[in-house]
């Protein structure tokens, strides 16, 4: 091919593919029943393998990683000091902690280890949460406090 003075000579194109013959249909694109099927089943395959990844972790983690039983350790209660800093009731065994939390740290503050105290203490936050059967009468309760008294005798007026 012979230099044009402008640059390189053109690239020549190569022919136009065969023609196609009477009878011979074109090649159709693939129809989307098709293309869902596949992306289904890639995602078939991506999440198996993810299960897969997850399951062999599990299975190889040291067992030491397991969560620890309520009679161990348990969080009985927090109450915010300010913004950056909160108080925890904590459960250990047979003692009760209290922890100073702040972003960066955690600071004892306190230890109780009378065992009347512990269950003293323990039971009064248990008390206060939400489910608890103290809860549930405290709320039944002030349910019936708060309905209007018959007028008269007990019973006396009704049909």
């Amino acid at each position: 091919a012979p230099r044009n003075a402008a640059g390189p000579a053109p690239l020549k194109l190569s022919p136009p593919s065969q023609p196609l013959e009477k009878g011979e249909k074109a090649a159709e694109p693939p129809s989307s029943g098709s293309a869902f099927a596949s992306v289904v089943s890639s995602l078939v395959v991506v999440l198996g393998l993810f299960f897969l990844v997850v399951w062999f972790a599990r299975r190889g983690a040291p067992k030491g990683t397991m969560v620890l039983p309520t009679e161990v350790l348990e969080v009985l209660g927090r109450a915010p000091l300010n913004a950056r800093r909160q108080l925890h009731v904590v459960r250990f065994g047979n003692k009760l902690l209290l922890l100073s939390l702040t972003p960066g740290s955690i600071e004892p503050v306190a230890e109780i280890d009378d065992p009347q105290e512990v269950d003293r203490l323990a039971g009064i936050c248990h008390e206060l949460q939400t489910g608890s059967i103290s809860e549930n009468f405290r709320q039944v309760f002030s349910q019936i406090a708060r309905e209007p008294a018959p007028t008269g005798f007990v019973g006396a007026g009704r049909d």
